[in-house]
This record gives C-alpha cells, structure tokens and sequence, in this order.
C-alpha cells in the first residue's frame, strides 16, 4: 500500500493499495497550534495510519520554495518526520516534484483549481470541492506512484 501527503499545515493524505484497486481512502489532516503541536500532531497521525495499515512507501510532494519562512519550516519538520517514521519501520519514502505530478494529472501548469477538475473527471462520484486541494494532490501523487510501480 502507498501513503501519499500533500505536506502542510493542511495534509491533504492518501492511501492507495498500489495496484489496478486503486484508492483506499483520502483526506486532510487540519494541524493546529503552534510549529510543535503541528508536528506532533501530523506525527502522531501518521503513525496511526502505519500502524493500521500495510504501507509499502510513502510518497510526498518536494516542495522547493515557499513565499513565507515560517512554511518553509513547517514543511521542512513535516518533510523530516514523514522520513524518519518511515525509515523507523523500514518503508522506502520518495519524493515527487509537483511539476511532476501536475504533468502527469494532465498538464504541467495546472492550477488548484484545474487538479481539482482533473480529479474530479479520474475519480467520478467524489465532486471535490476548491477547498479540497490537499487531499486532490495527496490521490494525484498516489496515483502517480501506483502507476509507476504498475509499469
């Protein structure tokens, strides 16, 4: 199984079963308070989900620049913790430039707004919402890992 994140203070997340099934279930994890609780909170959350889940890889956006230092932070501990927890229990982590994912969802300039239309005509029956981009990234890195593992 893949776990996907879309790192942020928002944690768009999703876990695929790496074959032709596809998408277990996604979401967003909202990490609140201050840097620390927020990575602690996203650690405590993602070991929830490894500990109840058969997870292979895990799979998260590489985010090279941020307008603000404070995000920049925040995504470099998330980056860390997401690396160290999988590492602790011998799960391979990668990494995918968005531009990667944004080419492989249908073109590499898409904006929020056209992943999200993108997902909603690859993944019918979910109508995700302009607030729901974390999550719509978290299932296009997933699926861009399972399809290359089914390559």
């Amino acid at each position: 199984m893949i776990l996907a994140l879309d790192l942020g203070s928002a944690t768009g997340w999703c876990l695929h079963y790496g074959d032709r099934r596809g998408v277990h279930s996604s979401g967003t994890w909202t990490l609140d308070g201050d840097p620390t609780d927020r990575v602690c909170d996203f650690a405590t959350r993602l070991m929830s989900i490894l500990d109840c889940h058969r997870v292979d890889r895990v799979v998260y956006e590489q985010a090279w620049f941020h307008k603000a230092s404070a995000a920049a932070h925040l995504y470099g501990a998330f980056k860390h913790a997401a690396i160290a927890t999988a590492r602790s229990r011998d799960i391979e982590a990668e990494a995918v430039s968005w531009s990667t994912v944004k080419a492989f969802a249908g073109h590499g300039r898409f904006k929020k707004g056209d992943m999200i239309k993108a997902a909603n005509k690859r993944w019918p029956g979910h109508d995700f919402k302009r607030n729901d981009d974390d999550e719509v990234d978290a299932r296009w890195i997933a699926q861009w890992a399972a399809e290359r593992i089914l390559a």
